[in-house]
């Protein structure tokens, strides 16, 4: 009796925990399900009112406006969506927008009729309404509105920003104020116009086109293309057709040499932050934590000398861009070539400044792995003093050598007055804080790069108008 007895307890108690589950299933999906009848009511009711505040704006202004008006606020949105990222591009260079709404008004004015086709293919082409979007499709509340008849009560062709005493003045203001919201901290001197910013950016995606029109796919940020030809002696020339037939041949060779050596270059901050915690690199992770110090320290000096056979043939490929560019130039005349020998020598002297930069990034992405590692195990900083010393005798050095670099790709005359523009570090003999150091440990090496881009982008435009004149047919050939 007594085993039948625990038989019943164990038999109630399996019972109720299966009931206890049922009812929590139960539960669980009319929550469920009372939670997608709350989204399908509470979008279709918030659809519902966009409409409704269309058909006010229709018996205020008219229905034939609201077309109009919709297809704006498409275009504004696209320009925004724009501006703030060329406004971020440009906090890189320790620049801002002065006035945010003049620069969207401005971008969407400058939309070519290319542009605006596509926003509008975009507009007519949704046209679903699914429940969970909260305001139904343009074309939808175009069809409803006008069905309407209103003429509308007010009619005005003036701009919106007429409504506003000191518009400008109030425009800036606001801009000011959504920095500050971000935390973002900045200096009256960095608030530049609309059209600096902004033809700054659109000057850098014409570059990058260039860039990867010019090299098809095969460029990479590491390392620096040097443009110096490596013709054998006692051998014809190469032609300008021959050297781009022979980088076309390469291009897949070319592209994943390219790519590894770009792959070894990432790596150099965790190497570096390996052999500076010695012991405690097992916290970095798995790539680092089975190898020796004196394994890490060969690896890394390997990837910093640039020396692996990748590198050599690297070269090789370079030179033939070199032939290229030179070939390009001396089919130039008067002005255009003259600033065509000016890019090409900016950027060898670019160039020049490889193994310093090189270094920067190593050190400063060192910084950062240790600040990040730092959290779980408060020994790995120990190196940080180190690096940071290393970091801001390697900035001593580079900025006294790019002080006295010229370069004409900016109006600033060297590099050093560049990047002195570009970033806020201290003036020769003025000493450094460790978050002066840190900032600069992002900020000058992606200044530098842009100068370099800026230089390479100019560069092999001018090249690319004159194979397209000359009719050299370029690495990709279009059938």
């Amino acid at each position: 009796s007594a085993a039948a007895s625990q038989d019943a307890g164990s038999w109630m108690i399996r019972l109720s925990l299966w009931s206890g589950w049922k009812a929590i299933g139960l539960t669980r999906a009319l929550m469920g399900a009372l939670f997608h009848l709350s989204i399908r009511l509470s979008k279709y009711m918030s659809r519902q009112m966009e409409f409704d505040a269309d058909r006010y704006e229709a018996l205020l202004v008219g229905a034939d406006t609201f077309r109009a008006t919709a297809r704006s606020l498409r275009i504004l949105n696209q320009a925004i969506a724009e501006v703030h990222q060329c406004n971020a591009a440009a906090w890189r260079q320790q620049r801002l927008l002065r006035d945010i709404p003049h620069a969207v008004s401005w971008f969407a004015g400058e939309f070519d009729a290319e542009r605006l086709s596509l926003i509008d293919e975009e507009m007519e082409s949704h046209t679903v309404t699914r429940y969970w979007d909260s305001h139904p499709p343009d074309m939808d509340r175009i069809d409803r509105i006008e069905r309407y008849t209103s003429a509308g009560h007010y009619k005005n062709g003036a701009t919106a920003k007429s409504l506003f005493n000191h518009y400008e003045r109030w425009s800036r203001k606001v801009t000011r104020l959504f920095y500050s919201e971000q935390g973002v901290g900045f200096a009256d001197e960095q608030l530049l116009p609309s059209e600096e910013i902004l033809g700054l950016a659109r000057d850098a995606n014409r570059q990058r086109e260039a860039i990867n029109r010019f090299f098809n796919g095969q460029f990479q940020g590491w390392p620096l293309v040097r443009l110096k030809t490596q013709e054998p002696l006692n051998q014809r020339p190469l032609g300008w057709q021959e050297a781009i037939d022979q980088l076309r041949l390469r291009t897949p060779d070319i592209v994943r040499q390219w790519r590894q050596a770009q792959q070894d270059f990432d790596r150099r901050p965790l190497l570096r932050a390996a052999v500076q915690l010695g012991n405690e690199a097992a916290v970095l992770g798995a790539s680092v934590a089975r190898a020796s110090r004196e394994e890490v320290s060969n690896e890394l000096l390997r990837i910093s000398a640039m020396g692996a056979p990748f590198h050599r043939q690297l070269e090789q490929s370079f030179a033939l861009y070199a032939v290229r560019v030179d070939r390009a130039i001396a089919s130039l005349a008067g002005a255009q070539r003259v600033r065509a020998e000016e890019l090409r020598r900016a950027l060898n002297e670019l160039v020049g400044f490889e193994t310093e930069v090189g270094l920067m990034d190593e050190l400063g992405g060192a910084m950062k792995i240790l600040i990040a590692s730092s959290g779980a195990n408060n020994r790995v900083a120990g190196g940080m003093e180190v690096l940071l010393l290393q970091f801001v005798e390697c900035v001593d050095r580079f900025v006294a050598r790019a002080d006295e670099a010229p370069q004409t790709v900016t109006p600033d005359g060297t590099i050093g007055a560049y990047l002195r523009t570009s970033c806020k570090f201290p003036d020769a003999g003025m000493a450094f804080d460790a978050g002066t150091a840190l900032n600069l440990s992002r900020s000058l090496p992606q200044a530098f790069r842009q100068l370099y881009l800026i230089a390479l982008g100019g560069l092999v435009a001018v090249c690319d108008g004159a194979e397209q004149k000359a009719g050299i047919r370029p690495i990709r050939l279009v059938i």
